[in-house]
């Protein structure tokens, strides 16, 4: 039995050493190191690993990766954060972004703040923008803000993920609670801009963590009619199967069905009318999407749209 003690002498835990590892699911189990056990304990301290030190019986602070075999009593210490320097908030915005993942964690480990900006971009912002998956993971460990924006457009960590199609930081990110519809200044959405690249993984991601399917941009577009304007056909079929809202116009009055129209993608328009989409709406100027299908001669349409008036 292993007990952790506060400095003061009050009990933080007590547990059997084959507790550690194996109830958390880490490589580290079978040696059960100093690791495994701080992140056990954030449950009780409510800190992050990087801020516990954990002195053995003679005093001496036991590192990370080290064993816990031959302990049987532990003090736990709850560190400030350490007082941070412009260039030291920059060396930790450097390693992040240049995916040095030992760096990161021998800065994290100072304790730094993992929230510090430099010209307005975060650590976290950083490995999001670039992809790096385990700096992502550490920073998210050491309690970054997950959904701390750019200074300048208001981009998310999350919304760079999603632009750039980086699944997996997006699943660490939305398994962190991270703001699924939190948009930038006067722009799109996550769900958004992944339907804009045709990241289908991406927004299965985001649908499934419950993203808002009819949140719309700044004119009005919906991440339905951003993917009825590109063909995005996989994206489509999301969408609907997360009821979006199939007739709802941006702010010129245009649908979904109308921008499939206008672009000749009779398979969408096919899908479209299949969901029961409205063939009859007009946009502000009157034009309906059959009118629009007959004035570019965009004939496969005009017969889809036809046949749907004839079933009607």
């Amino acid at each position: 039995m292993l007990r952790v003690r506060m400095m003061s002498g009050g009990d933080v835990a007590a547990l059997p050493l084959e507790e550690l590892g194996d109830a958390l699911g880490l490589t580290e189990q079978p040696d059960r190191p100093v690791r495994s056990l701080k992140r056990r304990l954030e449950r009780q301290c409510g800190q992050p690993r990087f801020r516990q030190r954990l002195l053995c019986e003679n005093g001496a602070v036991l590192q990370d990766d080290a064993p816990l075999e031959g302990h049987a009593e532990l003090q736990l210490v709850l560190l400030d954060l350490g007082q941070t320097s412009q260039d030291q908030a920059a060396e930790l915005i450097v390693a992040a972004d240049d995916n040095n993942t030992s760096k990161v964690e021998i800065l994290l480990q100072r304790p730094q703040d993992p929230n510090l900006a430099v010209r307005g971009h975060t650590p976290l912002f950083c490995a999001a923008f670039r992809g790096h998956l385990q700096v992502v993971s550490l920073l998210l460990e050491a309690s970054a803000d997950a959904d701390k924006p750019r200074y300048d457009d208001g981009a998310t960590p999350l919304f760079v993920a999603c632009q750039y199609g980086h699944l997996e930081v997006v699943q660490t990110l939305l398994q962190m609670r991270a703001d699924q519809d939190r948009d930038v200044k006067d722009g799109p959405t996550p769900l958004i801009i992944a339907c804009q690249s045709n990241f289908v993984d991406v927004v299965r991601l985001l649908l499934a963590a419950l993203a808002d399917s009819n949140k719309a941009d700044p004119i009005g577009g919906t991440p339905l009619s951003m993917a009825s304007a590109l063909g995005c056909l996989e994206i489509l079929g999301l969408l609907l199967e997360a009821n979006a809202d199939k007739d709802r116009p941006q702010r010129d009055g245009m649908t979904p069905l109308f921008f499939a129209c206008q672009g000749n993608d009779a398979e969408v328009v096919r899908i479209l009318l299949d969901a029961r989409a409205d063939k009859d709406k007009a946009c502000h100027d009157g034009a309906t999407p059959l009118s629009v299908a007959r004035q570019k001669r965009h004939e496969d349409v005009v017969r889809l749209l036809q046949v749907a008036c004839d079933k009607a």
